[in-house]
C-alpha cells in the first residue's frame, strides 16, 4: 500500500507572518518560563498558538452550512 505521508507542518506563511508579527509586539517571556517548557507565541502551521503558564484558549469556527446567512451580521 503507498500511502503519502505529511512530513511536518503545512507551509502556511499566512500562519508564519502572524506568529513574528505577535512576537514582535508581545513581551518576551520569563527565562524562568521558557526553561519551563512554555514556548509564547508560535504556529504548527495550521493555528497560532500562544503558549505561557495559566492562558486559556479556544477556537471558534463555523460550518459553511450551519448558520442562517441572514443572521451572520448579527
Amino acid at each position: 500500500m503507498n500511502r503519502k505521508r505529511l512530513r511536518g507542518a503545512p507551509h502556511n506563511p499566512g500562519v508564519r507572518n502572524l506568529v513574528q508579527a505577535k512576537c514582535a509586539w508581545s513581551r518576551a517571556l520569563a527565562r524562568e518560563k521558557v526553561e519551563s517548557g512554555f514556548l509564547g507565541w508560535h504556529g504548527s502551521g495550521y493555528l497560532p498558538h500562544q503558549d505561557e503558564p495559566g492562558l486559556v484558549e479556544f477556537v471558534t469556527f463555523r460550518l459553511t452550512d450551519a448558520f442562517p446567512e441572514e443572521f451572520r451580521p448579527e
